[in-house]
């Protein structure tokens, strides 16, 4: 139901076109059958609440004595509150919080039992901030790069190349995009937010702005929108964007009544995108219905999908419309703590608490290597951990796309956000993010988004020169899906400056500067190895790499009657693959039932075995754990059956 139908509910009661008494509460209605139908509906809701609360403890999962419901007027919130035995304790934006004398659950039990009311109330779920470490405390390195962004230039924040934010910045930095952060607030003083913040709004205190006590919000805000060249601090990745702060929590707990109050305040204010990075597991209609009020007016929704490590839906982030983010690392893989399943959409940065080692990070060098570093209260920088970090460079990203692309921007309505949701996850990356045998596919390319070819600004080499030196080199060949450590291409290359990696074509491989290349079309680039000596790069090397994109058949049935007792079959899994020139290293999902002999491809079967077997074709690794592989992006469902 919308705020709109919550509002005519609402007024029924004040609006009466005839009264009567029900179990001495007095409500009004525009006919017997009308409000019937409205009291149908409130109870129906109240009922799912009840459900949903089932396996939750009160005073824990949500708050004690307390409920939630929608109206328009605080006249109409009291009316309402009164036929629940209940007093308005806060009211704002079209959510109106009650305190009861009986438990929530009573009170649900009550209203359900008794229809005093055709405004459903609603228990008030607590929402988690989605971050699992920080170092708290000032970055203790101290760097000088005059007129730059010192801890961008000195690579504290790696998660920039991850996503290719440089390249993306020659197109769009987010300007004239508002996105509403809502979070614990910010620091409105912190110098590397001055101009980026344009507006705020304390949903727990309309009289006060939204200064942050936690630092989590603070976080959160730079990491989408800290000023660029500004002498201060690190990037943010959308760093024209304008900062809408509105204040939903005090502590890493959200009231879903603050939320939802914050996300009405958010529709009012016009914002573009809504970043929300926490959440829990349980879902809340008023939520889901509110959600579906700003998709509806075009606004994108980023949420962080978890960091419980498992696979529970975790909400808001699960709602239909909403893009769901889980967190990966700098080594790309699925950070340790992120959730995943068939309903996260796509990963971005989030970093770990663990090296690619798995050692358990402590000094500098290993948050530098690990943490995402951005602001924080009391005018400070920290490293955190997080998928509430990952979202927030995805709701950077859609204002990056905002902001460049005028016919997206013109688009009204859910097409607006629409759109945009199907761009960002449409352009993301083919890497299979894994940890152990947990994959979440795909991952954020803000370049590949705004569809940037290459770096105009750091590209100070002769185009001419650039080309004769593609035809020196011998090819080399990867695979589409691979994220492979090019740099063995350039051993006993001697340098004494500063070495960055680039490609000639970005839309076949792109590729970081630490050299980690991003195969994604057929083709050939070609990667050059470039040194920077008195503030100009020079290419001191370069290599041709062939990049192909394998054909894969999508399913096959072996009619088990004809397999003869021993399990061997003539079916070469081999045949599957066409269009490439490597040959696959073959995985099966269950090496009982089917086996592949990777020697000669031949398959193997349990004769008796029946059901699916998935096959996968890792390229450029003997393994699916292997990270430089393929991992499971070219599989075969294979189905073991009796035909006849």
């Amino acid at each position: 139901m919308r705020r709109s139908d919550f509002r005519k509910a609402a007024a029924v009661v004040l609006s009466a076109v005839m009264v009567f008494t029900m179990s001495g509460a007095v409500f009004a209605a525009e006919s017997v059958l009308v409000m019937e139908d409205r009291l149908d509906d409130a109870s129906a809701k109240m009922k799912a609440s009840l459900s949903e609360i089932d396996m939750l403890t009160e005073g824990n999962d949500y708050e004690s004595e307390r409920v939630f419901f929608k109206a328009g007027s605080q006249s109409e919130a009291q009316i309402v509150a009164d036929a629940y035995n209940s007093s308005v304790v806060e009211f704002h934006d079209g959510v109106a919080v009650a305190e009861t004398d009986d438990s929530v659950r009573d009170t649900l039990e009550k209203a359900i039992n008794d229809r005093v009311s055709p405004v459903p109330v609603y228990p008030d779920l607590l929402r988690e901030i989605d971050d699992r470490s920080a170092i708290y405390g000032t970055c203790q390195e101290t760097v000088d790069w005059l007129g730059m962004d010192p801890f961008y230039a000195a690579e504290y924040q790696w998660f920039h190349d991850s996503i290719f934010t440089p390249d993306a910045w020659t197109a769009s930095e987010g300007e004239g995009i508002k996105v509403a952060v809502l979070d614990t607030g910010a620091d409105m003083d912190h110098e590397d937010l001055w101009g980026s913040i344009i507006g705020n709004y304390n949903v727990l205190d309309p009289e006060s702005d939204a200064d942050d006590t936690n630092g989590h919000g603070t976080h959160i805000a730079g990491l989408i929108g800290a000023a660029r060249s500004n002498g201060y601090g690190g990037v943010g990745a959308a760093p024209k964007a304008g900062l809408y702060i509105i204040k939903v929590a005090r502590t890493e707990r959200v009231r879903i009544s603050d939320e939802i109050a914050g996300i009405y305040h958010a529709i009012d204010a016009g914002v573009d995108v809504i970043n929300m990075s926490f959440g829990s597991e349980n879902t809340s209609e008023a939520e889901e219905d509110a959600i579906d009020e700003a998709l509806a007016a075009g606004i994108v929704v980023v949420a962080a999908a978890g960091d419980d490590a498992d696979d529970t839906e975790h909400y808001p982030a699960a709602y239909e419309g909403v893009i769901s983010v889980a967190s990966s690392t700098s080594y790309y893989t699925l950070s340790s703590f992120s959730d995943y399943g068939d309903w996260v959409d796509i990963t971005a940065p989030g970093g770990d608490f663990y090296t690619e080692e798995g050692k358990k990070v402590e000094t500098q060098q290993e948050w530098k290597a690990n943490g995402i570093l951005s602001c924080y209260k009391n005018n400070d920088y920290v490293w955190m951990t997080g998928s509430g970090q990952a979202a927030a460079l995805v709701s950077a990203a859609a204002a990056l796309l905002l902001s460049y692309d005028p016919a997206v921007r013109s688009l009204e309505g859910e097409a607006r956000g629409e759109t945009v949701r199907d761009a960002v996850l449409d352009t993301a990356n083919d890497i299979e993010y894994g940890r152990d045998e947990i994959f979440v596919e795909g991952g954020l390319d803000a370049a590949e988004l705004l569809g940037v070819e290459e770096n105009d600004d750091e590209k100070d080499n002769d185009d001419e020169e650039f080309e004769e030196e593609e035809e020196e080199e011998d090819p080399s060949t990867v695979t589409a899906g691979q994220k492979i450590d090019i740099t063995y291409l350039f051993e006993g290359v001697k340098t004494n400056g500063k070495v960055r990696y680039r490609t000639n074509d970005l839309k076949i491989a792109r590729i970081n500067k630490k050299g980690v290349l991003f195969p994604k079309k057929t083709g050939s680039v070609c990667v050059s190895m470039d040194e920077k000596i008195s503030g100009v790069w020079n290419t001191v090397s370069s290599a041709n790499v062939n990049v192909e994109v394998p054909v894969v058949i999508k399913k096959y049935e072996i009619d088990m009657d004809t397999v003869s007792l021993n399990g061997l079959t003539d079916i070469n899994a081999n045949t599957f693959v066409t269009e490439t020139t490597r040959k696959p290293y073959w995985v099966s999902s269950n090496d009982y039932k089917l086996y592949v002999d990777n020697e000669t491809g031949l398959i193997e079967v349990e004769p008796f075995a029946r059901g699916t077997v998935k096959l996968y074709a890792v390229f450029g690794a003997s393994d699916t754990d292997d990270r430089e592989g393929t991992r499971k992006k070219y599989k075969v469902k294979i189905k073991l059956k009796t035909i006849n």
